[in-house]
C-alpha cells in the first residue's frame, strides 16, 4: 500500500466522520477539518480531535480521537500570560484526553482502514 493511497484514505475517513458529527451539531474548524467544536454554554466549547496515525509499513490507518473542553477566557489569559501567539488559544483545549484513556479496555485505538 502506497503512502499516497493511505493519505487519500485518511482524508476520506476524516471527511466521513466529520460529516456525521456535523449532522449532530458539531462544527469543523476552518483551520483543521479534523477538529470539531460545539458550544456547551456561553464561553465554553466542547471539542473532538480526530487524531489519525498512519502506519505505512503495515498499510493501515488508526483513528485515536480525543475529547476536550475549552474555556475561552482561560485560554485567552493563558496565551497572554505565556506570551503566546494570539491565534493559539483557539487551537488548544483547556482540558482534554484521548478516548482510549477514558475507555481502559480500548488500548489500541480504532482501526479505520487496512490495506492488503
Amino acid at each position: 500500500m502506497e503512502l499516497s493511497d493511505l493519505r487519500r484514505e485518511e482524508s476520506r475517513l476524516v471527511a466521513d466522520v466529520g460529516a456525521r458529527l456535523e449532522r449532530r451539531g458539531w462544527q469543523a474548524s476552518a483551520a483543521r477539518s479534523a477538529r470539531l467544536t460545539m458550544d456547551a454554554t456561553p464561553g465554553i466549547e466542547n471539542r473532538i480531535q480526530l487524531n489519525i496515525r498512519i502506519a505505512a509499513a503495515l498499510g493501515n490507518i488508526r483513528m485515536q480521537p480525543a475529547v476536550g473542553v475549552r474555556h475561552r477566557e482561560i485560554s485567552r489569559l493563558s496565551a497572554l500570560f505565556f506570551r503566546l501567539p494570539a491565534s493559539l488559544p483557539d487551537t488548544s483545549p483547556s482540558a482534554g484526553l484521548n478516548v482510549s484513556e477514558l475507555l481502559p479496555d480500548c488500548r489500541v485505538g480504532w482501526a479505520g482502514f487496512h490495506g492488503p
